[in-house]
């Protein structure tokens, strides 16, 4: 048996065959490539060396092959199941990434995970099976991405540790193999740091923006080997990242860049323990005007949720009530976590056995939904200062669901066409002139209003950019924002961990709570309503399209898959491309229907007849931090039934459409 493994592990490296890792030296290639103002997000891949075709779905496809054809494993992987990926769909993937998409992309964003499930009890994981995996998918993105000069900047999953979900404190032997593994990703100067925690940062275009890749596992409160954030620990790993964090996002800011957060277990109540999800929501917020947006993975639904200011008020878990309040808010995450933990993975076995059907009551859609519905109605103004959004994207793996990836684009107004280098040049010169010229510092800090107006754009005149140079090295502090009201009255029950709402002031003079992270988080929030994150300018991410496979299941050794597009969030018009030429999605990569000038439409009449409503559900025109709350408004409000279904669809990556 142990023979075998040996061998099905060698047949899991060969099938993601790469050259073997050797020292790279990736700026040159990088300065040298033109900004095409897009980036990939790929998450969840979970190669599995032992997978079979043919196998049953019942043993993790794996072994004995049933009777009946529907419960075999497919050749290249099985939709809505609990089994992981086949080595050949990852290889699959990634090949198809590297012929159609590596000349349309600046960077990739890679959230964990790319190693299986330690799902079969009669062949457990072990640490060299998983680095064994780690390395082959690292050597494959190194030869298809990095390679080209095109950035890569991996994160830590739960599943690429043993025991899963556990790391203890670094540096230990896990950090430094995956330093070693992912030495071409990682610069040079930031080696001792990823040797202590996993973590780091990367200039995807220097002096402009950078990627900073979290270990989200001291973050988990599903990892027993470390405290939580608990406030007056400073040995803590959790506190040390997130000291270190604010460290960095300073710097950054410092530099007049801006900067995208990722890791692999997303930010909510529900995955991390209570103080480490207090730090971060204070540092989402007071770097607001820095931080372009966080991308996740592990959930392996199409999702996204916010981090508000309420979940920094006091919240003591021994209060009258307070652990009833606590099981029934532990937020989004956490109910899907535990309809799809593999452990517990009774209904994905139900969809694979009998076919797509209702989900339970309490699933992940019906959380955020009531969760959206409860924002701040539209007659009331809401300040957009106190809020950010979380973008968990769908996985590779189809494990409960089917292979996905994203490729998101940004506003590269001023930039179109200009190499990294020549960007990296203008940005020097740019913080020079800033810290030279303080009197030229635009200093409007007026509230960002948000009113519910179907015309209604983050960049429409009255809070128009002036000028995409104003996003390098402005001062952007707003020291009365914590004392801001909050346009909510009541509690939420969803979604969000929540104490007596607005009274944080208050309850922090009170003894019991100076234990508490938030009563000792006093600095003051950089705000900025023109910033990249609130205002369609130079640097904001603009929308993405999503690809899946949604017919797996049909796809044989002669007969390979076929990547598509499921949907995108821009508007119709924005596929035509900006009067630069610009075009979020690349014409190649969109079906007939859009490849075309929409048509004038009579009065009344649908999109859904000429196939464009599949394609462009949200017609949005950005992803700034007030477009994402319109969509949530209008999927919080029943009246719009379509769009929530549309969404839920979405979220579940073409469940129903499997052939």
């Amino acid at each position: 048996m142990r023979t075998l493994c040996l061998l099905l592990l060698v047949a899991a490296s060969d099938a993601l065959a790469a050259p073997a890792q050797q020292p790279f030296s990736a700026p040159t290639a990088v300065l040298q490539r033109k900004l095409t103002g897009r980036f990939l997000h790929i998450t969840d891949i979970h190669p599995d060396p032992y997978y079979t075709a043919g196998a049953s779905v019942k043993r993790d496809c794996h072994r004995k092959k049933p009777r009946k054809k529907k419960n075999r494993a497919g050749y290249y992987g099985t939709s809505y199941s609990d089994c992981d990926s086949p080595p050949r769909l990852a290889n699959f993937t990634l090949d198809y990434l590297d012929r159609e998409w590596t000349d349309d992309i600046d960077f990739v964003i890679w959230t964990g995970d790319n190693a299986r499930h330690d799902n079969d009890r009669k062949t457990p994981r072990t640490l060299d099976e998983i680095y064994t995996l780690n390395r082959a998918v690292a050597a494959k993105m190194e030869k298809v991405f990095l390679r080209k000069g095109i950035p890569v900047i991996p994160s830590l999953g739960n599943n690429d540790v043993w025991p899963h979900n556990i790391l203890m404190p670094g540096p230990n032997a896990i950090t430094n193999e995956f330093a070693s593994i992912w030495r071409s990703f990682i610069p040079f100067h930031y080696l001792q740091v990823f040797q202590r925690g996993a973590y780091y940062a990367t200039e995807v275009i220097p002096n402009a923006i950078a990627v900073v890749s979290l270990n989200t596992m001291y973050f988990y409160d599903s990892n027993h080997a470390v405290g939580g954030c608990e406030y007056g620990d400073l040995t803590d790993p959790g506190n040390l990242e997130l000291d270190w964090l604010a460290v960095q996002l300073q710097n950054f800011r410092q530099r007049g860049m801006h900067v995208y957060l990722s890791g692999h277990v997303p930010p909510s109540p529900g995955n991390f323990f209570p103080e480490c999800h207090v730090r971060y929501t204070e540092l989402s917020l007071r770097y607001q005007d820095t931080i372009l947006g966080h991308f996740y993975g592990h959930m392996n639904a199409d999702h996204f949720f916010f981090i508000e200011e309420g979940d920094l008020d006091p919240f003591m878990e021994d209060e009258v009530g307070a652990m009833t309040t606590l099981e029934e808010t532990r937020g989004a995450s956490e109910v899907v976590t535990s309809l799809f933990d593999p452990s517990t993975s009774s209904e994905v076995t139900r969809l694979q056995e009998d076919g797509p059907g209702p989900l339970f009551k309490s699933d992940l859609w019906e959380t955020l939904v009531d969760d959206f519905g409860e924002l701040p109605g539209e007659k009331k103004v809401t300040d957009l200062d106190e809020y950010a959004v979380v973008n968990v994207g769908p996985s590779v793996v189809p494990n409960p669901y089917v292979p996905t990836f994203r490729v998101y684009a940004y506003n590269v107004t001023g930039a179109e066409g200009l190499s990294v280098a020549a960007v990296k040049a203008v940005a020097e010169e740019d913080t020079v002139d800033d810290e030279d010229n303080q009197a030229l510092i635009d200093e409007d800090d007026e509230d960002y209003a948000v009113e519910d107006d179907d015309d209604w754009d983050s960049s429409e005149e009255g809070h128009a950019s002036d000028a995409a140079g104003s996003t390098f090295g402005e001062d952007r502090a707003n020291a009365d924002l914590v004392e801001g009201q909050v346009a909510v009255t009541g509690k939420r029950k969803h979604g969000h961990r929540r104490g007596p709402h607005g009274r944080r002031e208050k309850l922090c003079k009170d003894d019991k709570y100076q234990h508490l992270w938030t009563c000792h988080l006093q600095q003051p929030w950089h705000s900025d309503s023109a910033a990249p994150s609130r205002r369609n300018t130079l640097w904001t991410p603009l929308g993405y399209a999503q690809y899946y496979i949604p017919k797996l299941g049909k796809a044989t050794k002669r007969q390979r898959p076929k990547y598509e597009l499921e949907y995108v969030t821009y508007a119709r018009d924005q596929l035509q491309g900006d009067e630069h030429g610009l075009l979020p999605v690349p014409r190649k990569h969109l079906p007939k229907v859009l490849r075309e000038p929409p048509k004038e439409q009579e009065e009344g009449q649908s999109t859904e007849g000429n196939g464009l409503g599949r394609y462009v559900p949200y017609g949005m025109r950005d992803l700034t931090v007030g477009s994402w709350f319109k969509l949530a408004r209008k999927l919080g409000d029943d009246s719009h039934a379509k769009l929530r279904k549309r969404f839920r669809k979405y979220m579940y990556q073409g469940r129903g459409e499997q052939g």
